[in-house]
């Protein structure tokens, strides 16, 4: 009985850090237009920041006993529950590890196709999840860096468009959802090609919208949100970011590795089929 409401407990606990997650009053109001009027709102604006606070730090081991199970699985962490969390992103996350469904994917993809983790490799990693920088760090066979130019978490801070590295000097980079923050994206693939090892590769995902990238310079960033789909993307890539890469001296290979997955897998462990590896050679 006393476990039955330590369950009941948690559970509630969950539910008011996901609602805390979803629906973030201080940093959405321009995207999804709210305007409030109300004399409580003042603390409201302040509560849910509060709220976050105290629930990012909910322990693993309580997430892990609540959803456990068998329903589905983490390919990356070997967790297994009756289901994933649900993250802001409305992507479903491992409550034991924190991966994602980017992160998973990514992980079978490289270890089913380049047996990505039984090689001695030098890696960058542009802007991972703490995730994968610990995961991937831990691996004795790796020479692991990660960078990102606000991110105090990751090994480097560094600007990917001014990278301090020397020529052709990593194996592989990791590129998983970055490019679309970036303004000067030419510059950014430009120095990936630099750094990185003849017959070497560079793992490229973006979000993509359709054949053709929307850029706008005359957008403001208030509307950013609106017409790229978020408040911190200053493009909405197309197919065609092929022909970028390629024009940047990239030997371009178009994966739909999610296509290649049964729907019960995709479900099963919690995987985007829909996201797109673009594998740059050089």
């Amino acid at each position: 009985m006393r476990m039955f409401k330590k369950l009941n407990f948690f559970n509630a606990f969950l539910k008011i850090k996901l609602l805390s997650e979803r629906w973030t009053l201080v940093t959405n109001l321009r995207r999804y237009k709210l305007r409030f009027s109300h004399p409580f709102f003042p603390f409201i604006k302040f509560l849910v920041p509060l709220i976050k606070l105290f629930t990012s730090n909910v322990p693993p081991f309580f997430l892990s006993a609540i959803y456990s199970g068998n329903a589905v699985k983490c390919l990356c962490c070997g967790w297994a529950g009756k289901k994933f969390l649900i993250s802001g992103d409305s992507e479903r996350k491992c409550p034991n590890c924190g991966a994602i469904e980017r992160d998973r994917l990514m992980y079978l993809f490289l270890q089913s196709r380049y047996d990505f983790f039984h090689r001695k490799l030098k890696i960058l990693d542009i802007g991972p999840s703490i995730f994968i920088q610990d995961h991937l760090s831990s691996f004795k066979s790796f020479d692991y860096i990660s960078i990102d130019l606000y991110n105090r978490l990751m090994i480097v801070q560094m600007d990917v468009t001014k990278m301090t590295f020397p020529d052709t000097n990593f194996d592989i980079i990791l590129c998983s959802n970055v490019l679309e923050h970036i303004k000067n994206d030419v510059k950014a693939i430009s120095e990936i090609y630099r750094v990185l090892k003849p017959g070497g590769f560079a793992l490229i995902l973006v979000p993509i919208g359709g054949e053709k990238t929307f850029e706008d310079s005359t957008i403001p960033p208030e509307k950013y949100a609106e017409y790229y789909g978020c408040a911190h993307h200053v493009r909405l890539y197309g197919l065609d970011i092929k022909e970028k890469l390629t024009l940047l001296g990239f030997k371009v290979k178009i994966e739909y590795f999610g296509n290649n997955l049964s729907q019960n897998f995709i479900e099963k462990y919690g995987l985007n089929k829909n996201e797109i590896f673009f594998i740059a050679l050089k």
